[in-house]
């Protein structure tokens, strides 16, 4: 378990007193405070302990404006600074000032990212204050706090912004009485939201994966489920939509020909996602998502082996080459063997198939042929002649080197390529291949 942190950057405003509430529940509300931490130290970190910081970040000016105690503002009277008003909260979390630059170039603003990232720890718990602070200093602590996950997988528990400026211009604002300066503040831990969903949209749409987009499509259902004991119905369909996406990218990952052929994972699929369609079910962020993914599956047919081609054109936009060598070769196989009126799910018939296509490529006679070939005399003589499996034998050899040398690690030397080749042979291969088997379809 992490630290609770608190970070948040102190501005340079003369700011006013009012009365901090929480948007979302009104009842609590935090009254008469000049600075916004004030209030959201109060309110969200009252079960902080020593172990726990609370993070303010100052520039010099800052400093001299709002942290220390003096003359400030137009009003030109003894207040209070920060410091003074967190320390008589009596926290038991530590509370630091940290010295950050003004900002005003690139190098200070590496520098300012430094300072903060060098602050969090790994597994911490943050709360982030985006009110006050320089120019792109907010927007910095969220881009900051972002690729804090991936690298010390902290948990950015909460953004808050104090808005101030619902109360009106300033020089109203002081006329008014404090009973009526009561200013909202925002959750906008939608927006980290948002980014996580860009990632798994990322994620999804140039790689093929949905690791992501299903582990947040769970961090919203499952609360959902828990309060409503598993009975929530729209919740119950976005479970089937990622169980069910989950199964038929692992069906993709694995090359499970057989399944992806017969497309009942798929079939399923499109129904939840019609379902989310029709019922206005979507999440905002997972709309556009919905729509790439449905783009993906929505030419698959149940027992049909175009189901393989379609599955190799994804393993190829995702730069997936050993699955796609994989199943291009397995492809070639089954397709001779259905075109032959032979079952294409039994082991020792491809391994038939596989054998004739190499003594076709390799020219070897029959008095040469393997003992296996000779045990299936019939079989292999038929598929010799095979028109079909003569217009593919030189693709399913040139594939063989490759899918070798990729199963075996590029650590045999006669089968040896290298890596920036790949790419570049197989899918030419492969447009090969496809140009035949859309002239035979």
């Amino acid at each position: 378990m992490g630290r609770k942190v608190f970070l948040s950057f102190l501005g340079t405003n003369d700011y006013l007193n009012c009365n901090y509430y929480d948007e979302s529940n009104p009842e609590n509300k935090i009254e008469n405070v000049r600075f916004i931490q004030e209030a959201l130290i109060q309110l969200y970190c009252n079960d902080f302990g020593e172990n726990d910081r609370v993070y303010i970040f100052l520039t010099d000016n800052a400093r001299s404006s709002n942290w220390e105690d003096g003359k400030h503002g137009k009003d030109n009277i003894f207040k209070h600074g920060l410091k003074h008003q967190i320390e008589a909260l009596e926290l038991e979390a530590e509370l630091e000032d940290i010295d950050i630059k003004e900002g005003y170039s690139e190098s200070d603003i590496w520098d300012i990212f430094n300072v903060v990232f060098s602050k969090l720890e790994d597994e911490d718990e943050v709360i982030f204050d985006i009110t006050h602070g320089f120019r792109s200093l907010p927007m910095l602590g969220m881009v900051l706090l972002n690729y804090s996950k991936f690298l010390k997988n902290i948990n950015l528990k909460s953004i808050y912004y104090g808005a101030f400026e619902k109360l009106g211009p300033a020089y109203k604002v002081r006329d008014m009485d404090i009973k009526d300066r009561d200013a909202p503040i925002i959750d906008l831990t939608a927006f980290d939201e948002l980014q996580q969903w860009s990632v798994g949209a990322d994620n999804f749409v140039n790689y093929g994966n949905v690791d992501k987009i299903i582990e947040l499509i769970k961090g919203e259902i499952t609360p959902i489920m828990r309060k409503s004991q598993g009975k929530d119905k729209n919740s119950l369909k976005f479970k089937g939509f990622h169980k069910k996406l989950e199964k038929t990218l692992e069906l993709f990952s694995t090359i499970r020909g057989k399944e992806i052929i017969e497309a009942d994972s798929i079939v399923d699929l499109k129904k939840y996602l019609n379902e989310i369609k029709e019922n206005g079910l979507e999440f905002k962020a997972l709309s556009p998502i919905i729509k790439k993914i449905e783009d993906i599956i929505k030419p698959y047919k149940e027992n049909s082996l175009n189901n393989l081609i379609l599955t190799v054109e994804f393993y190829m936009k995702n730069n997936q080459i050993q699955q796609a060598i994989t199943l291009i070769q397995e492809m070639i196989i089954t397709v001779i063997l259905m075109n032959n009126n032979l079952p294409y799910d039994e082991v020792e018939i491809r391994e038939v198939v596989s054998s004739v296509l190499y003594v076709k490529a390799m020219s070897i006679l029959e008095n040469n042929w393997d003992s296996k070939l000779k045990n299936n005399i019939w079989v292999s003589k038929k598929l010799y002649k095979d028109k079909l499996l003569d217009k593919l034998y030189k693709d399913y050899e040139s594939l063989r080197n490759y899918r070798n040398s990729i199963n075996h690690g590029g650590f045999i030397s006669n089968h040896y390529i290298k890596s920036s080749e790949f790419k570049k042979k197989v899918k030419k291969i492969w447009t090969d291949v496809k140009k035949k088997l859309n002239e035979i379809t």
